[in-house]
């Protein structure tokens, strides 16, 4: 199956955990200052509370981004939210300036609400979870956002792909890779058969990698890519998307390199 993909087309500017070089990561000023910024996507990480609510933290404990300590899964949804996700990032003090309720962990119902209609998600999936997984496309589901595309999801987990790709087979999904790991001609095949496209450490693209996953009607998607320079050698390689903390950087080069109505 050959791409359709445009070769002139830029690629997704997704923001990763957010604006994340600009905001507290994985908060809500994180994501509206991403769209502010020309994001095309907010690319964000889900668990589960206690009580079994999805939540948004990178991490499988509270004690890197917020004021608080212990694994997301020991504490309840109430617990959670007296903890201030932004502190960390102001060096202690949050400026008088900002909503405090903006700089929560945030639920995935609240992003959804947030960003539907302004700009694009791509969930991150921590692990083989049954349960988060289901209620992850449940969410997405009821607020349609996956078989038009408005929300893709993403694991390093293939396990958790392939349930999605049963659960919700109308779903864009990407397969993350990790740094180091080889994507050779049968990988790429293997990935082709549950997967929508791949999510790669950007020292594993080359020119041959964009050539079999495009042959193959595969998405390539590349994290995390902070510098311009990098930035720009990826898009003329012709990435589908990148995924970056600094969305405000890579949105101005799309904007200045993209050709006039394309």
């Amino acid at each position: 199956m050959v791409s359709t993909r445009p070769a002139h087309a830029p690629p997704v500017v997704v923001a990763h955990r957010g604006a994340s070089a600009l905001a507290p990561e994985n908060t809500l000023l994180a994501y509206s200052t991403a769209i502010q910024r020309g994001a095309d996507m907010v690319e964000l990480d889900v668990h589960l509370t206690r009580d079994g609510r999805i939540v948004c933290i990178h991490d499988a404990t509270v004690d890197r981004t917020t004021d608080g300590t212990g694994e997301v899964s020991s504490l309840g949804f109430g617990e959670l939210r007296r903890l201030s996700a932004g502190e960390w990032f102001y060096g202690g003090e949050v400026p008088p300036s900002l909503d405090p309720a903006d700089l929560r962990v945030p639920e995935l119902a609240e992003v959804i609400a947030l960003v539907r209609g302004r700009c694009r998600l791509l969930v991150e999936i921590k692990g083989r979870q049954p349960e988060l997984t289901l209620g992850v496309v449940r969410a997405l589901r009821e607020a349609d956002m996956l078989s038009n595309g408005a929300a893709v999801l993403q694991s390093f987990d293939e396990g958790c792909v392939r349930a999605v790709a049963s659960l919700a087979p109308e779903s864009t999904r990407l397969q993350l890779t990790p740094e180091g790991f080889e994507l050779g001609p049968e990988a790429v095949e293997e990935v082709a058969s549950y997967a929508s496209g791949i999510a790669c450490h950007e020292s594993s693209v080359t020119p041959e990698l964009v050539r079999m996953s495009h042959e193959r009607g595969l998405l390539l998607f590349a994290y995390t890519v902070n510098d311009a320079a990098r930035m720009r050698a990826l898009m003329r390689l012709g990435l589908d998307g990148i995924i970056t903390d600094e969305c405000d950087r890579l949105a101005a080069l799309v904007h200045e390199t993209t050709p006039r109505g394309a």
